[in-house]
């Protein structure tokens, strides 16, 4: 079923009404580009779409799917339903544990979006040893601020309401760190999970005015820093930090770190922990040998004790929907039985590198492939090429993660086709439709053709880091003089962004 309902109670109220009438959902963020709602709706075969309101109108016909029945809530009246002829306690029945619960998308290597399939099982022990490790309970109360379309979203109101605490939905839009900050206070909120990078904001936000109430925060998506973590525990006084990390390929977050303002931080980042319940991490070599404490390999997860049939098995997710050889790539025999208790378990490959530390925790070092990671989402380079290969302009492209002024940032690499001329922002109008805005790529850069290392392959360390941006976004005619506040934002924003010069109608994203 395809939930594509805005941020609200409706939306909590259908995940769980699918899931124990037996269904399995697919969630939807709306505010999403028509093309990939529909991609991803004809992929995952839907049965019935969930809508609010009529912006999604014709996504069926979009979706070659013009047999999918559609529910508009905005048209259901629940208090004038018939139930007299329904139960009034809960189904004794439950879904069995290898029954389908969701499908994720993520970004795909190949330029498609692929399904992760996620079961029952694995999903109520991730859920139930989650709670244990955060310290949830009746008294919780948990700010909920990730898009659903996002897996980590589903652990942040599945964990408080199985343990019966209460979920603090936040509205549709954007929260500066001081609104956040204020709705925290203002709902009693105990804990709360972001993005590391707005981690850092309310951090300096919290450093500038009154000190919060304490509470516990947890982050993931992209590593922190060991400043950040500093000015965090400073700033927040946090009673628990939480660095959650995993693929949605392994059920959201098999590893944590678990840390109190204070602790220190030895490496560069802060560590990603320990597995989760009764889940195994494995560092390997390319013989799919484990390596010795700070030795580099790459993390292998899976190996949760056996239990039994429908009990949560490997811990992973079933694989990629209706990708049986992709699936069998990532998700490879459990070479180790013997440790897991799980003879026929599986192990998912993360193409992450990451090495032992002493004390028993796993640092993260990097990708071993060319996945990124901006503004903590997961992005295969392949689909943002993908898609810069489907505009008639463009012959021949890359993409990269390289510095930015303001941090890293996605810069796109386009050689153009006989007899065309590259326009850039046509270019990022043209993605914008078609991809989330996070994969859309901050700057577009023109090359006569890409450089090949000696065996043909893209050599992407030789690609040119991009000029600053160009003022040329802006016409002639609307540069107009500048006031005197004006003159000084934007010397601030053209400092900011390492450019000699900004205009105020400039668009801020494209410049940086």
């Amino acid at each position: 079923v395809g939930v594509a309902l805005p941020r609200g109670p409706d939306q909590i109220a259908a995940f769980l009404a699918i899931l124990r009438a037996g269904g399995a959902f697919l969630p939807l963020d709306p505010t999403q580009p028509r093309a990939r709602l529909a991609a991803l709706l004809r992929d995952a075969g839907a049965r019935l779409l969930l809508v609010r309101g009529t912006d999604l109108d014709g996504l069926a016909e979009e979706a070659g799917r013009d047999d999918l029945p559609i529910l508009d809530f905005a048209t259901l009246d629940l208090a004038s339903l018939d139930q007299s002829g329904e139960a009034q306690t809960a189904p004794s029945r439950t879904p069995h544990p290898d029954q389908l619960a969701y499908v994720i998308y993520t970004s795909g290597s190949t330029g498609t979006p692929k399904g992760v399939a996620v079961a029952h099982g694995p999903l109520a022990r991730h859920v139930r040893a989650t709670g244990a490790v955060y310290g949830t309970d009746r008294r919780t109360r948990e700010l909920h601020v990730l898009s659903m379309s996002f897996d980590g979203a589903q652990e942040r109101w599945m964990v408080p309401l199985a343990f019966g605490g209460c979920v603090v939905l936040k509205p549709d839009g954007l929260w500066t760190p001081r609104e956040a900050l204020d709705a925290m206070e203002r709902h009693g909120v105990t804990h709360a999970g972001f993005p590391t990078a707005y981690m850092h904001q309310l951090a300096l936000e919290a450093a500038s005015g009154a000190r919060p109430s304490r509470r516990s925060y947890a982050f993931g998506g992209e590593a922190l820093s060991r400043e950040s973590f500093a000015l965090i525990g400073r700033a927040l006084d946090p009673t628990l930090l939480i660095n959650g990390y995993g693929p949605t390929e392994a059920v959201i977050s098999p590893l944590v770190w678990r840390a109190r303002a204070g602790d220190a931080v030895e490496g560069a980042y802060a560590p990603i922990g320990r597995a989760v319940g009764d889940r195994r991490a494995y560092i390997l070599d390319a013989a799919l040998q484990p390596v010795p404490v700070g030795v580099t390999g790459e993390l292998h997860l899976g190996g949760a004790g056996s239990g039994g049939a429908g009990s949560g098995g490997d811990g992973l997710a079933r694989g990629y929907l209706g990708r049986p050889g992709q699936t069998a790539d990532r998700f490879i025999p459990d070479p180790f039985p013997e440790l897991s208790g799980r003879p026929g378990g599986r192990l998912y490959r993360t193409g992450d590198l990451a090495r032992w530390k002493a004390d028993g925790t796993v640092e993260y070092l990097g990708r071993a492939d060319a996945q990124v990671k901006l503004r903590g989402f997961r992005i295969e380079l392949g689909e943002v090429e993908a898609a810069l290969l489907g505009q008639e302009t463009i012959a021949g492209a890359a993409a990269a993660l390289r510095p930015g002024p303001a941090g890293p940032m996605l810069v796109a690499y386009a050689v153009a086709a006989p007899g065309a001329t590259l326009d850039a922002r046509a270019i990022r109008a043209a993605l914008a439709r078609r991809l989330p805005d996070y994969m859309v790529p901050a700057r577009i850069v023109g090359l006569e053709r890409l450089p090949l290392t000696p065996n043909g392959k893209l050599d992407r360390a030789a690609l040119p880091a991009p000029a600053p941006a160009p003022l040329a976004e802006v016409s002639i005619e609307a540069m107009r003089p500048l006031g005197p506040t004006e003159t000084i934002v934007a010397d601030i924003w053209a400092s900011a962004l390492g450019l000699q010069t900004i205009h105020p109608d400039q668009n801020f994203f494209e410049a940086g």
